[in-house]
């Protein structure tokens, strides 16, 4: 009860640190038994720290120390004061120190939101040879699909992500930085003749179906590229799933573009085969991170990558 008393009343008066030291001192007192090497363990005067010891007592409305031979004795309440203000000095001092590891730990880590396949290419890398300058900073990668990512970065969610172009409706919101330069390819049954081919062209592709992505700003992004290349396909297969692109390419003949950040992914299916197109077509790679939000730490991290 006299824990929760006091610390009522400390709060219902704007309670300050000022508060938080006056325990301290209560009880430096109580174990020196000694104003003045209580004072001198605390760099205080004898009259400040009386006047604070003096304070404590008032705000409770009793003596707490009694003068006796072998110095200041606590009182049977003193006692009780004693062990109550230890508690919450206790669980003042832990709640600090998980406040400021919290703090710390928001701090210097960075949420990254990236694409399937493409942490080896740019993110791990960017990330790693940051943290040899900054070993304190933590990097937590998250898998999502493109414009998840762009929603996770415009919520608050991600503080940088890879997006591979910098052509999504974000309404602004975002900055985006170029990381890298990046060629398009396409994915082809293995049992098409252009699949014996060193590279392929428009011309090679006809008018064979186009699978691609369910409609969304990167597949808009490869698709014009394609489009203004020449390459005409007499229709657009759209899937949802990555994981059912390359069955859609094999069961209507037909091909898929991917940048070169995806072909580890298609190159291991045995059924198909991944060609370079000519003339090359090329798009930048690019990380974004939300304007207004960025923290500190990622500053930093985007500036890295900005460096030549």
């Amino acid at each position: 009860m006299l824990q929760r008393d006091f610390r009522t009343r400390i709060e219902s008066r704007g309670g300050t640190d000022m508060q938080i030291e006056f325990i301290r001192e209560f009880l430096t007192v109580a174990d020196c038994k000694s104003i003045s090497e209580a004072a001198q363990n605390l760099f205080l005067t004898q009259p400040v720290l009386s006047r604070h010891i003096k304070a404590i007592e008032t705000e409770l409305g009793t003596d707490l120390f009694a003068r006796s031979s072998r110095g200041l004795e606590l009182t049977d309440l003193g006692e009780e004061v004693y062990n109550s203000f230890t508690n919450i000095l206790r669980s003042y001092d832990s709640l600090v120190d998980r406040i400021s590891a919290v703090k710390k730990f928001n701090t210097h880590s960075i949420h990254f939101g990236i694409l399937a396949m493409t942490a080896d290419r740019y993110a791990i890398p960017l990330a790693k040879q940051f943290r040899e300058e900054n070993p304190d900073v933590r990097f937590t990668f998250i898998t999502l699909k493109p414009n998840d990512i762009i929603d996770g970065l415009v919520a608050g969610r991600l503080d940088v992500g890879f997006v591979g172009t910098n052509k999504f409706q974000d309404k602004g919101q975002l900055t985006y930085v170029k990381v890298g330069k990046e060629h398009l390819n396409l994915a082809v049954p293995l049992t098409n003749k252009t699949a014996k081919m060193d590279f392929i062209t428009a011309e090679d592709i006809g008018d064979r179906p186009l699978v691609c992505l369910k409609m969304n700003d990167t597949t808009r992004v490869l698709n014009n590229a394609l489009f203004n290349a020449g390459f005409q396909p007499r229709k657009i297969l759209s899937v949802d799933e990555l994981e059912i692109v390359a069955t859609t390419v094999l069961e209507n003949n037909g091909y898929f573009a991917i940048p070169d950040y995806m072909r580890p992914l298609f190159k291991m299916n045995p059924s198909l085969r991944v060609l370079r197109i000519e003339p090359p077509l090329q798009f930048n790679a690019y990380f974004a991170y939300k304007t207004s939000t960025v923290n500190a730490t990622t500053k930093r991290f985007i500036e890295s990558v900005e460096k030549p």
